[in-house]
Parts: C-alpha cells; sequence; structure tokens
C-alpha cells in the first residue's frame, strides 16, 4: 500500500476513547432507543461489476469499508493475470457471529423492487429453509416471471481490525454465494481454537476466485503466519473485546447489515448462480 493510505497501528477505540475520570461514575443516558437502529460499517470488495462510482475511485480487487468509502486494504496488481494479483493482509479479531437469510429481487427489477425482498434471523423459516437448499434457491419474481428472485444465506461476523484508523471498531465481514465457504472455513478456524473466539487473531486478504460460471473476488481468512504477530489478543485487548462481544450478543436482533443495492460482493450477476451456495 502507498505510503498516503499506510495503515498506521494504533490501539483498539475502546482504549483510545477511554473516557475521563469525571465520567466514570455517571450513568449511561440517552443511548437506550439508539439500539434500535443500529447499521454498522461493513467491508466489501470491489468487484469489476461494482457501480461506476466505486470504480472511479477505488480498483477492482480493493478491500473498502462502507459507509465511509475508507480503503482497507489495497488489491496488489503487480502481476499480468489476476491469479497473481496479492491483496493486503490484514488482522483482525471476530466478537460476535450470527446468520441472516435474505430473498433478493432480481437485478433486473432494480428501480421497480427493493434489493432485497425478505430478511429474517430465524433460522426454521421458510426462507432460510429454501436458503439452504440447492433445489430451492431460485423463485420466478411474481411481478415479472422472466426473472428469477434468489433466497441466500448470509454468514455474518462482527469484527474488529488491530491495525488502522478504525482499530477496535465493530465492522461486518459479511460471506453469502460465491463467498459462502469461505466463511464456513472462517467459522471451522475460530472452532478449531477452542477458544473465546474473540480471544483469538486471525488475518484475511482478498483473493481471486474463478469457476466454470466465471470469476469474482473474495475475503480469505486463515491464521496468521509467524512472522505476522501472536494469534492471540493481549490480556487488555481481551477484556475490551469481551465486553464488545456481550454487547453485541444481546443486541444482535437489531443489527442490521447494509448489503447495498447490488449483492456483488457474492458473485451476483451469473457468477457461482448455480454452483456455489
Amino acid at each position: 500500500m502507498s505510503k498516503k493510505n499506510e495503515l498506521t497501528e494504533v490501539r483498539p477505540a475502546a482504549t483510545a476513547m477511554a473516557l475521563p475520570d469525571y465520567m466514570l461514575a455517571e450513568t449511561v443516558l440517552g443511548t437506550d432507543v439508539m439500539k434500535e437502529f443500529v447499521t454498522p460499517p461493513r467491508f466489501k470488495i470491489v468487484q469489476k461489476q461494482s457501480s461506476n462510482d466505486l470504480l472511479s475511485t477505488f480498483s477492482e480487487g480493493d478491500l473498502i469499508m462502507l459507509p465511509d468509502m475508507v480503503l482497507c486494504a489495497q488489491m496488489q496488481r503487480e502481476g499480468k493475470s489476476k491469479e497473481e494479483w496479492v491483496g493486503e493482509a490484514f488482522r483482525f479479531t471476530p466478537l460476535f457471529f450470527f446468520a441472516e437469510w435474505c430473498t433478493w429481487n432480481p437485478i433486473q427489477m432494480k428501480g421497480t423492487l427493493p434489493a432485497i425482498r425478505q430478511r429474517t434471523l430465524d433460522p426454521k423459516s421458510q426462507l432460510a429453509i429454501k436458503a439452504r437448499n440447492k433445489d430451492m434457491w431460485l423463485e420466478p419474481c411474481p411481478e415479472n416471471v422472466a426473472f428469477k428472485i434468489r433466497h441466500c444465506e448470509h454468514l455474518n461476523f462482527m469484527v474488529a481490525l488491530h491495525d488502522g484508523p478504525y482499530a477496535g471498531t465493530g465492522i461486518a465481514m459479511s460471506f453469502a454465494r460465491g463467498a459462502h465457504f469461505a466463511g464456513t472455513r472462517l467459522c471451522n478456524l475460530i472452532q478449531m481454537r477452542k477458544a473465546p473466539m474473540f480471544g483469538c487473531v486471525f488475518e484475511a486478504r482478498v483473493t481471486w476466485q474463478q469457476n466454470t460460471m466465471g470469476d469474482w473476488w473474495s475475503l480469505t481468512a486463515a491464521n496468521p503466519a509467524l512472522e505476522s504477530g501472536s494469534p492471540w489478543v493481549t490480556k487488555a485487548q481481551m477484556e475490551i473485546f469481551k465486553a464488545m462481544h456481550l454487547e453485541l450478543s444481546e443486541m444482535h436482533d437489531k443489527l442490521v447489515i447494509d448489503y447495498g443495492e447490488e449483492d456483488d460482493d457474492a458473485a451476483t450477476t451469473t457468477i457461482a448462480a448455480s454452483t456455489e451456495y
């Protein structure tokens, strides 16, 4: 990454924004109603089919944060083919996980119908059942049977970065469709640690994916390389991240992930539509 956009190491936000002594004994007031309206910032990968607004500011393969439009990890385009491109690695700690199931309207109906037709957190709902059954993913759009609606399972992680101006902030990292496998892999990595998720450190980067239907960019998480630092958080970070985990656990049904108008992070044109989750 260039000097201009270099990510600098900072303390977790909860520490950097520590309350002054005269506020420590005060009761937190005035924020209860706000908990009904929580839309966390989220990662987005710039895809080749992303909007012109994004592609005029960033480049394909870049990882950005919305809604602030901040570059988080730049794609290093040093080779001639995308297979040779290398996404910048970054370290993060998962704070909380939850799944959501959404029915997406066809992109052809943009401007006529909302992007998301229905969404639920209920794993026993008909929507969730359809999203988990490959044979039930697609159905005719009621408003125009020439097009299909799509039922999707979204694997959502709230994570804290370890570097950069947003270090320690809860950010949504979501996996669906062509990226679903990467989300499942992260679930497996977390479970294999046999430790609280908020005590673990992982490394992620944007990688190029391809199958017979097309190609796209996806986040790939892994255990951190030995030279990049410890795979565990510090004791001070553990206390901060545990508190964040408990708070997210209490309010997770109020979290609304803004997946955007076009679900292009998850290979949503025809890419992987029939072969990936």
